[in-house]
This record gives structure tokens, C-alpha cells and sequence, in this order.
């Protein structure tokens, strides 16, 4: 069943919040009208993916040998093709998502999240034979959906882009006065500082898709869910060297639950 985006009925206006401005209440309603397009616009062009790869599939398994090597070569090429296109569009709508939130605020245990994500990350750890390790991981003030997207994406670019050794991935926190500074570090092959920057944008890479798969979304989605929380983040690696990603995140308020 396909999805239908309904825009608000003409005329239909929504109350201004407590000392927000005209401006600030249009911006709100624009974010929400492309949140729910993104989600109608991301069913709709999954759907189909799916479709591609489940029947390619079923061709190969079945009619695999009327197909000859060069129809099954050509069917693998549309899984691996569709596949990435879901990818893309899975990561178009988290960077889109990351900049708003979308459930309260709240006390979030990052133990708890770093254990949620290393679970649902587990056969990819096993896969490229990753050693996980983490310090104690404090409390922060933020969105638990947001965190755990932003853990899980640092993890998982730390893996992606390993060297000839195993990847080795470390989680470390130091205390500041009003926040908590965290590292992901790694031993994979390194960013030179000249690309520093870029890695952050979206959509740029520097490597092709043949080389390292991804959508050169996931470091844009991260920085953005760190300054969604009013931190920062930063990366410090040298090519061939590993690479070390920090970010900070705001100890919870007096009282906040």
C-alpha cells in the first residue's frame, strides 16, 4: 500500500508556542511538512528496492541456469545496485531527521546505548573481526534515538574504513565542567588533515564506491546530532594512521529525569 502525503488543509495555521516569532513558527511548520514528506518519499522508493533484490533473487534461484553465468552476473549487479540505493535513501532521511528532534529530552545512559548498538552491530563486528572496547559511559541530556543513531554510525565508520588489520575501535569520555568530551578512535587507514573538513559535508567522499561502500552521509548525520545536543565535534588522524573522532555532549540539568 502506498503512502499519501497530505499536505495541512488551506487556511490551517498552527498556534505560535510561548515567545516564538512568526518566523520561527514558519521555519517549525516547513521542518515538519519535509520530515513527513521524507518519510512518505523513503516508503515509497524502499518498496520497490525491495521488490528489485527479492525478485532478482528468485531469478537466480530459480532460472539460474537458462540465465548463464552472464544473467546471473547481471542479476547480482541489481541486488548490489538496489541495495545501495536503499542505503542512500535510508541515510537521506537520517541526516534529514538529525537536525530536529523528534522525542523529548531526557536523562540518556550511554551504557545502555552503547550495549543496544554493539548487540544489533554484531555480525558486522564479527565479520570484519573488529575489537569493541569502551570506557564507562556517563550520563548525558539528550534524545536517545539521536544518540544511539550517532554512536552506531561512528562505530560502524570506523569499520568500514579499516586497514590490513583487524579494526581496533575504542570508546573513551573525560569530564568538563558543564559537559562530557567522548572519542571514537580507531586504527583504520586515516584521513589526511587537508580533508579534515570535507569529511563532514554531506555527499563528499574520498574514496569511490568500488573502493569503500557508503553514502557519504553518515559523518554529516553525526556532526549534526552533536550540535543538535549544542555540542561540537571534531576529528584529529593523519592518512595511514588511524583516525580519533571527539564530540561533546551536556551533562543533565538539576532535576532533569
Amino acid at each position: 500500500m502506498n503512502t499519501i502525503y497530505t499536505a495541512p488543509p488551506e487556511g490551517a495555521q498552527p498556534q505560535l508556542r510561548d515567545g516564538e516569532s512568526e518566523t520561527i513558527r514558519e521555519l517549525r511548520e516547513s521542518n515538519q511538512v519535509l520530515s513527513e514528506f521524507g518519510h512518505a518519499v523513503s516508503h515509497d522508493l524502499k518498496a520497490p528496492l525491495r521488490h528489485i533484490v527479492t525478485y532478482s533473487d528468485m531469478l537466480r534461484e530459480m532460472y539460474g541456469a537458462q540465465l548463464g553465468d552472464n544473467g546471473v552476473k547481471f542479476t547480482n549487479r541489481l541486488v548490489v545496485n538496489a541495495r545501495r540505493a536503499t542505503r542512500l535513501v535510508e541515510d537521506l532521511l537520517a541526516y534529514a531527521e538529525a537536525k530536529e528532534p523528534d522525542e523529548d529530552r531526557t536523562v540518556v545512559d550511554l551504557n545502555a546505548i552503547y550495549n543496544e548498538v554493539i548487540g544489533d552491530l554484531q555480525d558486522t563486528i564479527d565479520e570484519t573481526k573488529a575489537y569493541v572496547v569502551s570506557n564507562d559511559l556517563p550520563a548525558v541530556s539528550g534524545y536517545p534515538r539521536r544518540l544511539r543513531q550517532l554512536l552506531q554510525s561512528l562505530i560502524e565508520n570506523s569499520m568500514r574504513y579499516k586497514g590490513a588489520a583487524p579494526p581496533v575501535i575504542g570508546i573513551s569520555v573525560a569530564t568538563l565542567e558543564n559537559e562530557y568530551l567522548l572519542s571514537v578512535q580507531d586504527n583504520g587507514i586515516g584521513i589526511a588533515p587537508e580533508f579534515h573538513a570535507q569529511v563532514f559535508e554531506p555527499l563528499k567522499r574520498l574514496h569511490s564506491r568500488d573502493e569503500i561502500e557508503g553514502s557519504g552521509l553518515g559523518l554529516a548525520a553525526s556532526r549534526r546530532i552533536v550540535e543538535l545536543h549544542g555540542g561540537k565535534m571534531w576529528l584529529e588522524s593523519r592518512e595511514g594512521e588511524g583516525a580519533t573522532f571527539f564530540f561533546t555532549l551536556p551533562k543533565p540539568s538539576a532535576g532533569q529525569t
